[in-house]
């Protein structure tokens, strides 16, 4: 019989990325296992703009993108009960950043979004598509449905 003891969900703040938390979080309660969850920023490379290209932005954008996902995903777990130990805000690839913490936690099941489209990489999208690849625990990829 499967029991899973640590679980981590990925959240983009999409509404696929909410149906895979409620699905983390049902996991969570019926395994009373410890849930994690995970949001990924991308990393914005900043543009050379000495070969004559013209930045749009006045400063490099990404402690903003952190600061504000950091709050985003400290209000989301809060309302959902949440300790802020559990919450993991990370930069870089997402598929990436999403299997190293699942290694460094030890997870057992990882829980991503699908964006059903088509092809394999089209069909859960390629952040779950990496993740699936390359996890060394369960994946459970949760298709919004729409």
């Amino acid at each position: 019989m499967i029991h899973y003891k640590t679980l981590l969900v990925a959240h983009d703040f999409s509404a696929t990325g909410s149906k895979a938390f409620s699905q983390g979080f049902a996991l969570a309660e019926q395994f009373n296992a410890t849930l994690h969850v995970i949001h990924v920023v991308e990393y914005l490379m900043p543009l050379d703009t000495h070969l004559g290209m013209v930045s749009p932005f006045e400063n490099d954008l990404t402690e903003v993108l952190l600061d504000n996902a950091r709050k985003r995903l400290l209000d989301f777990a809060r309302d959902h009960g949440m300790d802020d130990a559990h919450c993991h805000l990370e930069l870089g690839s997402p598929k990436h950043e999403i299997v190293s913490k699942a290694d460094g936690l030890k997870a057992d099941l990882v829980i991503v979004g699908s964006h059903g489209r088509h092809g394999l990489g089209l069909l859960l999208g390629s952040t779950a598509s990496g993740v699936v690849n390359h996890a060394h625990c369960d994946v459970l990829a949760v298709r919004h449905g729409g």
